[in-house]
């Protein structure tokens, strides 16, 4: 089937970080089964893709580079593009030392333009050194051509490096359907992480406020001992209230600023958590 998207190198490994966390996560709650067995029981659930990690891992380096041994035909161009590359630059340094070129060029410098590898040279001598002009000066007293001799090299350099980029491409798509083909392992996994997450976070949010676990009342009771309200900072005044119990009506009355408010919307957040 045809793969709609192509996922980027850095998409890919974040793919594969992700599976590796979860797997980790899953072992570390498993074996703590009899502390938190909730939190592995929900572990134990979360589906894991065989394997994706490794095939991404071995394609992708951390970089999000490709590597070479991705593919059996991007290892040959890449060996291919190399030679051509360290054959043309020393072609280009012999021209660049020669004698009798030098005086021709601006610099004995090597530049590049549009992917193509050039020498400055000089105005008038464009016709007596021989080559394709890639570009031109501003003031037009130096043109930057590809010599003659370089000119073979540079074609094959730019074949390679589309057909690199074309077998790049390739790998892209092949990973991107290995992903596409897990998907719904991986949003089940996703979707048990994040539980995982939101209880990690009441976990890390409990221990900041010193706050207490609650122990479930009878319906329609609400019994708060020396509660503070979460959002209050310093030294905060706790408050005793119920409702339910005894009684099923309570007034609260007192002067301006002395706590009605915040009594009652303690009470009705702390019932939301």
């Amino acid at each position: 089937a045809a793969v709609a998207q192509q996922l980027t190198t850095v998409e890919l490994n974040d793919v594969a970080r992700t599976v590796e966390a979860a797997r980790r996560l899953r072992t570390y709650l498993q074996q703590r089964s009899e502390s938190c067995p909730l939190l592995a029981e929900m572990a134990g659930r979360m589906p894991l893709p065989l394997g994706l990690e490794n095939r991404i891992a071995e394609c992708i380096t951390e970089n999000g580079e490709i590597r070479d041994s991705a593919s059996p035909d991007l290892a040959r161009i890449r060996s291919e593009r190399k030679q051509v590359y360290n054959r043309l630059v020393d072609r280009l340094n012999r021209i660049v030392s020669s004698e009798r070129l030098r005086t021709m060029l601006q610099e004995p410098i090597v530049t590049e333009r549009e992917g193509r590898y050039c020498v400055p040279v000089k105005a008038e001598y464009r016709g007596q050194f021989g080559g394709i002009v890639h570009d031109v000066s501003t003031s037009g007293a130096t043109v930057f051509m590809e010599p003659g001799p370089c000119v073979e090299l540079g074609n094959r350099l730019k074949e390679l490096a589309v057909q690199e980029e074309q077998e790049v491409s390739r790998i892209l798509t092949r990973l991107t359907s290995l992903v596409g083909r897990h998907a719904d392992d991986l949003r089940a996994m996703l979707g048990v992480l994040a539980a995982l997450d939101v209880a990690n976070a009441k976990a890390v949010l409990a221990e900041e406020m010193g706050a207490s676990e609650p122990e479930e009342a009878q319906p329609g009771v609400i019994k708060l001992y020396s509660a503070r309200h979460p959002l209050l900072q310093g030294d905060v005044v706790p408050i005793n209230i119920e409702i339910g119990d005894r009684f099923d009506v309570l007034l609260l009355t007192g002067p301006n600023t002395g706590g009605k408010t915040v009594a009652l919307k303690t009470m009705g957040l702390l019932t939301l958590m």
